[in-house]
C-alpha cells in the first residue's frame, strides 16, 4: 500500500467558529470546489436570522434631543437593542452601551441623576453616575468637539476603554 502525500498548496482549509469567535475545529479539504460545496452546505442548513442579526437602523430625527433619541442612539451605535440596554443585564456589551446612553441624556438633556436612573427602570443615581464618571474617563482621551450625538456615541462604543479608569 503505497502513502499519497497531498501538496499542501492544493489543500484548502476553513476553521469552524463558536459565537464566541473561537476555533472549534479545522476542516482541510483537497479542494475549493470541495470547500465552496461544504460551505453552501452548511449555509443552506441554518436560518438566515442566527447566521446575520437584523441591524438597528437609526430613525432620521429633527428638533430637541430626548432621553428616548439618547437610547436609540446608544443602541444604533452598539448594535445592541433597546430592551437589553433598558433590562439589568451586564453582559455582552450592554453595561458598556447603557453608560453611552446615560452620558448622551445627562450631556443632550440635562437630566439629573435621578430622572436618568428612573428612565432605565428604576436604577440608583449612584449606578448612573458611575456610568456618566465611566464615560467622562473615556472621552479625556479623545477630541469630540463639534460632533453630532450619534458620531460621539459610534466613538465612544469603538474606543479602547481599558485605558481610562
Amino acid at each position: 500500500m503505497t502513502t499519497q502525500l497531498l501538496n499542501p498548496d492544493s489543500l484548502v482549509t476553513i476553521p469552524v467558529y463558536q459565537p464566541d469567535k473561537r476555533i472549534v475545529s479545522v476542516h482541510v479539504l483537497r479542494s475549493e470546489a470541495e470547500a465552496l460545496g461544504r460551505i453552501r452546505v452548511f449555509a443552506a442548513s441554518r436560518p438566515l436570522e442566527e447566521n446575520c442579526p437584523k441591524p438597528i437602523i437609526l430613525p432620521p430625527h429633527e428638533g430637541a434631543i430626548t432621553r428616548r433619541r439618547c437610547i436609540q442612539i446608544a443602541a444604533w451605535a452598539s448594535q445592541i437593542d433597546r430592551e437589553t440596554i433598558l433590562s439589568p443585564v451586564r453582559k455582552g456589551g450592554a453595561a458598556k452601551a447603557r453608560q453611552i446612553a446615560y452620558w448622551l441624556i445627562r450631556r443632550f438633556c440635562g437630566s439629573t441623576l435621578n430622572e436618568i436612573g428612573q428612565a432605565f427602570g428604576g436604577k440608583d443615581h449612584t449606578a448612573v453616575l458611575h456610568g456618566v464618571r465611566r464615560v467622562n474617563a473615556v472621552i479625556a482621551h479623545m477630541d469630540l468637539d463639534g460632533l453630532s450625538p450619534e458620531d460621539i456615541a459610534r466613538a465612544l462604543w469603538t474606543a479602547d476603554w481599558s485605558t481610562a479608569r
